[in-house]
């Protein structure tokens, strides 16, 4: 799983290697928020009640991408 917060106003849209931009609208989400792969955690599936929404393509290796450099895996 990894994490999404919004996005601060102002903010640069990929701050760096282990965040990913996401605007308002992606994967149904109501504003702009980012990726944070570096802050990736585990859950186990029970806990996961509803699918929300799912990410375009490019959006998801780009959150691939985020998650290899934050786990140092090339």
């Amino acid at each position: 799983m990894l994490h999404t917060e919004a996005a601060p106003r102002g903010e640069a849209r990929n701050p760096g290697p282990t965040t990913v931009f996401m605007p308002s609208g992606t994967a149904n989400l109501n504003r702009d928020s980012l990726v944070l792969a570096h802050q990736t955690t585990t859950m186990d599936r029970s806990k996961l009640t509803a699918r929300v929404g799912s990410l375009p393509e490019l959006t998801l290796c780009a959150a691939e991408r985020a998650l290899l450099h934050a786990l140092a895996i090339k």
